[in-house]
């Protein structure tokens, strides 16, 4: 973002040694991360590979090369290689993102939400069919619910990634942290905001759901706010926590402010 940034106001000065360093970052991504996970290896986890898919989104904005275009579908091809399909409640398709392919087989809300978004975030750049019918089925998993964000507190009412597993039971991963908040109303709101035909397409697949999932998630976040000035607000953890952290802030300001260097 930092290079896209930099890329927008012209200030190339600035930019080649910040595209110098993406692209080192990206490489080491590929040759440590990515070729392992191709060849067999349980070598990355969904949420930091949806995380580079986007950065490299990013970068393909900002300079339209072939490199960037190429080194993006191969991080989406990975991506999709952690949905987990079943039948939803309704009858269709539902596709979980989970953490790992071999171990920690689990739909986090937070890496289900990031790869969602990554693949929002790719499907304008890429000619990759996949994509939309996973964004569907990937929506399908999200439902209300209200859980502890620990063992005793009250609860906390939010949206849930809610999937059925290899076994055939229900799971339900409750979402009381700001954070994952953040991160699945970062995504909700991008669909509704409808950028590019395939975000348009998903949110109208769940036009009567996103409303109600956007409302919850923002008055989760208005419950965790907490004012210090007229032009200081400090989001905590959750709606009962006394404290903030380094990830929530950033993790909400995007959510909240969206990102102009995104096609999502």
């Amino acid at each position: 973002r930092a290079f896209a940034a930099a890329r927008a106001r012209g200030d190339e000065a600035a930019a080649a040694p910040l595209l110098a360093a993406a692209e080192g970052l990206l490489d080491a991504y590929l040759t440590h991360f990515l070729i392992p996970h191709r060849a067999g290896a349980d070598a990355i986890f969904s949420r930091q590979l949806a995380f580079a898919a986007m950065g490299v989104a990013t970068l393909l904005v900002a300079t339209g090369t072939a490199a960037h275009r190429e080194a993006l579908a191969l991080l989406v091809d990975a991506l999709l290689d952690f949905g987990h399909r079943f039948a939803a409640a309704d009858g269709g398709e539902a596709l979980a993102f989970l953490m790992g392919r071999a171990t920690n087989r689990d739909a986090f809300p937070d890496c289900h939400g990031a790869a969602l978004l990554a693949l929002l975030a790719a499907a304008p750049l890429l000619e990759e069919p996949r994509i939309l019918p996973a964004l569907v089925a990937g929506l399908r998993c999200y439902a209300l619910g209200s859980a502890p964000p620990s063992p005793g507190a009250a609860l906390v009412d939010s949206v849930h990634v809610r999937w059925v597993d290899e076994a055939g039971r229900l799971r339900d991963h409750p979402a009381p942290w700001s954070y994952q908040a953040a991160l699945t109303l970062r995504l909700l709101a991008a669909l509704a905001e409808g950028r590019h035909p395939v975000a348009r397409a998903a949110a109208a697949a769940h036009q009567d759901r996103l409303p109600v999932l956007i409302a919850v998630l923002v008055e989760q976040l208005r419950r965790a706010m907490r004012p210090h000035t007229v032009e200081e607000v400090e989001f905590l953890t959750s709606a009962l926590s006394a404290e903030t952290n380094s990830e929530t802030q950033p993790w909400v300001g995007m959510a909240l402010e969206g990102d102009p260097f995104s096609l999502c």
